[in-house]
């Protein structure tokens, strides 16, 4: 099954955003990068996507698909975690499965892509940037509130 924008599957590593990901010098710009491609690829996978979750409930063969999908995502995503961590900015206390930021809901879902692209990706980077890369100021800020929340 493709669901990205070529006729037939690409492996991850030879898609052109991940190439693109892996030239770019800062974690936030990896993140960019990666925010991008979603604004561009979500709005037609993404209910796709869902179609498939949905159809897996009462048809074992999608339900199958759905999980190889969300195994394959979850895979991906602790790649693109390494691959964070790479220019060594990402917070030190973070270990690469809790690195991706929380939002990563949004990408699974395609929720809030507007037509404007370029808006859509500012917002991907600050969330994504806000808590897992440090020496920003909204890092401080965000392990502020967790430690605010956790008393």
């Amino acid at each position: 099954m493709v669901l990205g924008e070529a006729d037939e599957p690409v492996p991850v590593g030879e898609r052109e955003y991940v190439l693109r990901i892996q030239a770019a010098a800062t974690a936030e710009q990896k993140i960019a990068v990666y925010a991008d491609a979603l604004s561009t690829l979500l709005p037609s996978v993404a209910p796709l996507q869902e179609a498939l979750r949905q159809a897996g409930q009462s048809e074992p063969e999608c339900a199958r698909a759905w999980t190889r999908l969300v195994e394959r995502r979850a895979a991906n995503m602790l790649l693109f975690a390494r691959e964070l961590r790479g220019p060594g900015e990402l917070r030190s206390d973070l270990d690469d499965p809790s690195s991706p930021p929380t939002g990563w809901g949004i990408f699974r879902t395609g929720a809030g892509i507007a037509a404007d692209r370029t808006q859509f990706t500012r917002t991907i980077v600050d969330s994504a940037t806000r808590c897992p890369v440090s020496g920003r100021e909204r890092a401080r800020t965000c392990s502020s509130a967790s430690s605010a929340s956790a008393t």
